[in-house]
């Protein structure tokens, strides 16, 4: 199969900045429940998506942040959320610049 190669790198990004919008939204519910469950499911799959596109500080942070739910460290729910939504912002905002390069 030939395809464009911009195309497909433009879709791919595409598809990882939807997922990861979608997570955001799901982030905001579970900071207002503080449901660790929730989070620790949601930082499971956070995590998968990220290494699947190559956004390495983003799945390491997941993993950390999931590791301490499953070990039961306790932790600062709202601050860990934050630091969460800082690398994603980084994240989309390198994916935004990508898809504006010519």
């Amino acid at each position: 199969m030939v395809g464009d190669k911009k195309s497909d790198l433009d879709n791919f990004l595409r598809t990882f900045e939807r997922k990861l919008r979608e997570y955001v939204e799901q982030l905001m519910t579970i900071k207002q429940n503080q449901d660790e469950k929730a989070l620790q499911s949601l930082l499971h799959k956070l995590k998968s998506s990220a290494r699947t596109f190559g956004s390495h500080e983003l799945a390491q942070l997941s993993e950390v942040v999931e590791l301490n739910i499953i070990e039961q460290r306790s932790m600062d729910i709202s601050t860990v959320l934050h630091q969460i939504e800082q690398e994603i912002s980084m994240v989309l905002a390198a994916i935004q610049e990508l898809l504006h390069k010519e």
